[in-house]
């Protein structure tokens, strides 16, 4: 009988996680728009498709450095919904320009996470390029 009841509470538990592809109406839980354009206003390192912001030295486990001026367009949010965590929100772009043009990264580490799981862009790291939408 125990067996029963932690098998129904474990599925329900499990049950109540979900993921939600956005799509092209981010704006309940990120400021940052699909399609549009973001210029790198610092130096950061890609970790597991992560961009970090950059120390004093690269990790040595990194997938290299992306310098200031490095273009890229947000092309999708996920939000994650799970018991366990809560809500996270996850956005990930496609680098336009360097040495890992056409790669899509998360740049979710490089901005700010409210409690509520709302992603934020930090404008002293990215900054909206005006009238780029793609």
């Amino acid at each position: 009988m125990k067996f029963l009841l932690i098998s129904l509470l474990l599925l329900a538990v499990v049950s109540c996680s979900s993921t939600t592809d956005m799509g092209r109406d981010p704006a309940r839980m990120t400021d940052f728009i699909v399609g549009q354009v973001y210029n790198l206003k610092k130096p950061t390192f890609l970790l597991h498709g992560s961009l970090m912001t950059l120390g004093r030295i690269e990790p040595a486990d990194s997938e290299g450095v992306m310098s200031p001026g490095a273009r890229l367009v947000v092309r999708k949010v996920v939000v994650f919904r799970s018991p366990e965590v809560g809500t996270t929100t996850e956005v990930y772009a496609e680098v336009l320009t360097g040495e890992h043009k056409g790669s899509t990264v998360s740049v979710t580490a490089i901005s700010e996470i409210l409690k509520t799981g709302y992603t934020k862009r930090k404008p002293e790291v990215l900054e909206a390029v005006e009238g780029e939408i793609k």
